[in-house]
């Protein structure tokens, strides 16, 4: 009688807080739950848990409370273009000779035509040709009649209704002698008179007065001579 009282104040005691541990009766020992008493005072038996517990962040909040890392600002540096230098062409020297126009007074250049000339011969540096050839050649020579090399000689005109500008250098045609030179018109025997010749040195300077001279029809007179001789 008296342990079933004692039964029963205990089951009103826990009753009001929490469940009878079944090992009271000599069960199996096993933990109970803890049973939450709003009513009751917190006790160690009788815990009371915050109402307010925070609850975890949802991913909308995540994703706004981070704070991404900033993007640098990459500055584009443009390289200056090298611009190319125009390509340097292989320089050609060549000889150009503006002919005087013809005048009958002499200027004091260094040569002049030498006493004597224009010669009218006939061909016998070309043999072959014969009549069949018509040309000027000749000299020039310094105050001493020693030939001289190296000077250019410019004959301009026409020659059968074509317009001529034959360049020969003396030295180069030693038939005439050693600063010999010589400017072939061509095949035909013709009468012409505009025929112009001058003397130049190799920087294209004009080294004698422009020389006019007229071609026969004959076979005896198709090879011109002039020589130039230094004043």
């Amino acid at each position: 009688m008296r342990r079933v009282l004692i039964i029963v104040v205990l089951a009103i005691l826990l009753g009001s807080c929490s469940a009878i541990p079944l090992d009271f009766f000599g069960g199996a020992t096993q933990q109970p739950p803890t049973v939450v008493c709003p009513t009751c005072q917190p006790t160690e038996e009788c815990p009371v848990l915050p109402t307010d517990a925070t609850q975890p962040p949802t991913a909308t909040e995540m994703l706004t409370s981070t704070e991404l890392p900033a993007t640098p600002e990459v500055t584009a540096t443009l390289e200056p273009t090298a611009t190319p230098e125009p390509a340097t062409p292989t320089e050609t020297v060549v000889f150009t000779a503006t002919p005087l126009p013809f005048t009958p007074t002499s200027i004091a250049f260094p040569l002049e035509m030498q006493s004597g000339s224009p010669i009218y011969t006939q061909n016998f540096a070309h043999p072959n040709e014969a009549c069949n050839w018509m040309g000027v050649a000749g000299q020039v020579l310094d105050k001493n009649g020693l030939p001289q090399k190296n000077y250019v000689v410019v004959l301009t005109g026409k020659y059968d209704n074509q317009a001529i500008d034959l360049v020969s250098l003396t030295g180069v045609a030693s038939s005439y002698g050693p600063g010999g030179y010589e400017l072939a018109l061509g095949s035909k025997l013709l009468v012409e008179n505009e025929l112009y010749l001058t003397v130049y040195n190799l920087a294209g300077e004009a080294y004698s007065n422009t020389v006019q001279l007229v071609t026969h029809a004959d076979c005896k007179k198709n090879l011109i001579v002039v020589n130039f001789i230094m004043k």
